[in-house]
């Protein structure tokens, strides 16, 4: 699933190719869907912006959860945290 995230970031931001968002969220889609820690949190970013898809703030919150619940979550401190992945990771730490 790293091949699908990668392509679909290449995809959306026009690394090294043209842009083609249909593509592109069907990549990245394809990695979260499959656990891809990084790859929710990149389509969380889309859903909460609607880069590439429709704007949502339900699944953007969604996805922010599962990336932040994994144990491989640990890379997410170099990520500029929005105020929805802010409030997240404070609520599961306050669980802990």
């Amino acid at each position: 699933m790293e091949g699908c995230f990668q392509l679909g970031v290449c995809l959306r931001d026009a690394i090294g190719c043209k842009t083609d968002e249909d593509e592109a969220a069907r990549l990245l889609k394809l990695g979260a869907d499959a656990g891809h820690t990084y790859g929710q949190l990149q389509l969380g970013l889309c859903y909460e912006y609607g880069t590439v898809v429709e704007q949502d703030s339900e699944e953007a919150t969604r996805l922010y959860r599962l990336a932040a619940e994994d144990d491989e979550a640990s890379g997410l401190r170099f990520v500029d945290f929005s105020a929805i992945m802010t409030r997240i990771i404070l609520d599961i730490c306050k669980k802990a």
